[in-house]
């Protein structure tokens, strides 16, 4: 519950675009990839599947911040 309530945070800081959301889901995201990473070590080779979509919001998070302007 506490994890659902951060990442609703997470997301509405990132439809504001603010800087400590988008930091936010850029640890989110690598957390979710290294766990992956870590299960496919143990044997679960269908974390492979789970890593997709943290690599695309983790590799999507850091384009080029020109890409995405900051309001002033």
């Amino acid at each position: 519950m506490l994890l659902g309530g951060v990442q609703l945070l997470t997301g509405f800081g990132l439809f504001g675009k603010q800087k400590w959301a988008w930091l936010l889901a850029l640890i989110a995201a690598a957390l979710s990839l290294a766990t992956a990473l870590i299960s496919v070590f143990n044997g679960s080779f269908w974390s492979l599947v789970g890593m997709i979509l943290p690599g695309i919001i983790f590799f999507y998070l850091l384009r080029d911040a020109d890409e995405h302007p900051s309001p002033p």
